[in-house]
């Protein structure tokens, strides 16, 4: 590879080596002191050191030295205009001399130029590039970022108390030992599921997982429509009551947790032999209206209740379909 000849780097043939010297800038020389043009920077390599190590040895060396002396110069001066500054524009100088008497006898602190207005100033180009102010003149501090309030905790055995009064205020009903013992049993099983105890950490995502991966996974002893239609009516409630008081920032169960209306009941059909059971005590009654019409509407109710009496497994019946719930919801 052929490298080009660097100006700066030098053979001394008779020591055999390899040097770098640079002359000092004459303003640098005025600054510090030192005799132009004959101050110089030198640097010497050991004789191991081939050219093409000289040569880039000798580009940082240079940088040093170009920056030090950068580093004694002043910096630059820009103008900079004051920053209280006024224009008046289609000013007489008569007009402009008496509105100077007067801002100066006002306020003294201003200074004015020749021209009338306010006055300009070099000063040096700040080293971080930033803009130039004023001399004595800094900019207002920068408000601080308002503090970003730590999210509070509302750990989930906290709701109960709150779950009672709600029920007792508006519904005026009392929470018993029982119904106590189901609202911290459903949220004692969500809260181990997420693996914390803070109703303000529950997200919607997590309510979904829950029902995803818990209440509906295979397996779950909730996944009749009536064990999670109970779960979801009371995880609402309570989140709902958490919410309404501010213990929570967000009702994470908005639009989740939906549950169908009557979920847990059915109509079943009378079994055939409870159906001839029905038409026959229909029959014997003696009211003289047709068995079938009998067994639709009046007469039905009067055969059902003997048959409850007979205990033959008999239900309250209108028509031929009886409303019953399941045993397991």
């Amino acid at each position: 590879m052929r490298i080009g000849k660097m100006s700066d780097v030098r053979y001394d043939a008779k020591k055999r080596r390899y040097y770098v010297e640079k002359r000092v800038p004459k303003d640098v020389c005025a600054i510090l002191g030192l005799e132009y043009p004959k101050a110089k920077r030198r640097h010497k390599f050991a004789q191991s050191v081939d050219r093409e190590t000289a040569y880039d040895q000798a580009v940082d060396l240079i940088r040093d030295w170009k920056a030090e002396w950068n580093g004694v110069r002043p910096r630059p001066l820009v103008m900079v205009q004051h920053p209280r500054r006024l224009s008046l524009p289609m000013m007489t100088p008569e007009l402009s001399a008496q509105i100077r008497d007067v801002l100066a006898r006002e306020f003294p602190q201003l200074l004015f130029s020749e021209r009338g207005g306010f006055g300009l100033a070099h000063v040096e180009q700040p080293a971080d590039g930033s803009a130039p102010l004023w001399p004595g003149h800094t900019l207002p501090p920068v408000a601080a970022s308002p503090m970003k309030l730590a999210r509070k905790v509302f750990p989930y055995p906290e709701i109960i108390p709150v779950w009672e009064a709600f029920r007792l205020a508006n519904k005026e009903v009392a929470t018993s030992d029982d119904d106590r013992a189901d609202a911290i049993r459903k949220l004692e099983r969500l809260f181990k599921f997420l693996g914390h105890d803070d109703m303000n950490k529950v997200t919607g995502s997590d309510l979904d997982r829950y029902v995803r991966d818990d209440l509906r996974a295979v397996g779950s002893r909730v996944k009749q429509a009536g064990g999670y239609r109970d779960h979801a009516i009371m995880l609402r409630s309570l989140f709902a009551r958490a919410f309404e008081k501010q213990l929570i920032d967000q009702n994470p169960t908005l639009g989740r947790l939906a549950y169908k209306r009557g979920a847990g009941k059915r109509r079943d059909d009378l079994t055939p032999e409870q159906y001839r059971m029905v038409m026959l005590a229909a029959r014997q009654c003696a009211d003289p209206v047709d068995p079938d019409s009998r067994a639709r509407h009046g007469a039905v109710r009067l055969a059902a209740s003997r048959i409850d009496r007979s205990g033959d497994g008999g239900f309250p019946v209108a028509g031929r379909r009886a409303s019953v719930r399941h045993q397991d919801g």
